[in-house]
């Protein structure tokens, strides 16, 4: 298909096999501003996901230098937990927020970026902005990373009694305006795991942009769970293509799926 990507690929490590699946998409869209990175050093797995924000170009450039940032970084110290993360957050805003054009002036862009590591049957996570992290587990799924956006700022105050259900409804327009993301000039709301998650057999891990959880809802892949992630990364494909949703939106996610056992073998 025009403008799309698909990748797969398996990983052996010590403790089995990660197979990981990648579809993008530009959509509706002129131009595509979501980027991702996978990539394996020291038996450790880095896949990340950026949505780019800005005009003429600014969202592309955007995200795509976070991903080298990511891929730098992770080349040049390979680290598992999540202070790979937070010991280069402050250098990652910074790299977006000063991008300029040719006259020197800021392009005013940003991005979202959601990320995993897997390291020796672990796994730990990051986000900034709306892109998101899921894990499937036993045909449940559960959403790991919060949404850095106006509604679930309004779904706070509404908890606390700080607002009416009508005040919040009449918000709605501005629902998904992000609160955080990378490029914002000092980045204060992230989410970042608090403990390791030990991975199971056939644990699921999808990270993703936006332009897959507001097509597609993301429980459907509870029914898709023992298939391999290329299946599922297809099927996800042509729900979204057959899906009629005008100005459809760029739409980037990554499908991994973690196989216990030796470092041999076809992972299914």
């Amino acid at each position: 298909m025009e403008n799309t990507i698909l990748e797969n690929n398996y990983y052996e490590t010590p403790r089995g096999i990660i197979s990981v699946s990648v579809y993008s998409d530009v959509g509706d869209r002129e131009y595509q501003e979501d980027s991702y990175l996978i990539t394996f050093n020291n038996g450790i797995l880095l896949v990340a996901v950026c949505d780019g924000m800005g005009g003429s170009k600014g969202g592309e450039i955007a995200s795509q230098t976070v991903i080298s940032q990511l891929r730098s970084n992770f080349e040049e110290s390979p680290n598992g937990d999540t202070t790979f993360f937070t010991n280069i957050l402050d250098e990652l805003d910074a790299g977006v927020y000063y991008l300029s054009d040719q006259n020197r002036h800021r392009l005013n862009a940003g991005t979202t970026l959601a990320s995993v590591l897997i390291n020796n049957g672990v796994l730990n996570w990051f986000s900034v902005g709306d892109s998101r992290v899921y894990i499937v587990r036993n045909k449940e799924v559960v959403q790991a990373t919060r949404d850095h956006n106006y509604k679930e700022s309004l779904i706070e105050l509404l908890k606390r009694g700080s607002i009416s259900e009508l005040q919040f409804e009449s918000e709605r327009p501005k629902y998904s305006a992000l609160t955080s993301y990378l490029g914002i000039g000092g980045v204060k709301l992230y989410d970042v795991s608090s403990i390791p998650f030990v991975l199971e057999d056939e644990d699921i891990i999808i990270v993703t942009t936006d332009g897959l959880y507001n097509v597609i809802p993301i429980d459907i892949i509870s029914s898709m769970s023992k298939i391999s992630t290329e299946d599922i990364v297809q099927e996800f494909s042509k729900m979204l293509i057959q899906n009629e949703v005008l100005n459809r939106d760029n739409t980037t996610f990554v499908i991994i799926k973690y196989h216990m056992g030796g470092d041999s073998g076809e992972a299914n």
